[in-house]
């Protein structure tokens, strides 16, 4: 990954529901892709000289990001259901 030469914006989104989460994985197309490559996708986008870099995390109770994009891909047939870490 290649960050702005000049300025690095950073933010968070929380994600509060596995729904929410179908839709953010669809809006990017991001079915079967790892956790760290959708963060690494979807949350940075480039402008001009600057790089702005969101950092999702989960608020949707005791699970876990992780967890929760596991269970959504597996349900879809994502790799990571198949154990195909890439």
């Amino acid at each position: 990954m290649s960050f702005a030469q000049h300025r690095v914006v950073t933010g968070s989104r929380a994600i509060a529901s596995a729904e929410e989460l179908r839709g953010l994985i669809d809006l990017h197309g991001a079915w079967g892709w790892t956790l760290a490559e959708f963060q690494d996708r979807a949350g940075v986008r480039f402008e001009g000289d600057t790089a702005y870099v969101t950092q999702f995390y989960w608020a949707g109770g005791e699970e876990t990001l992780e967890s929760v994009w596991a269970r959504v891909q597996e349900a879809r047939g994502g790799r990571e259901s198949k154990g195909q870490k890439v």
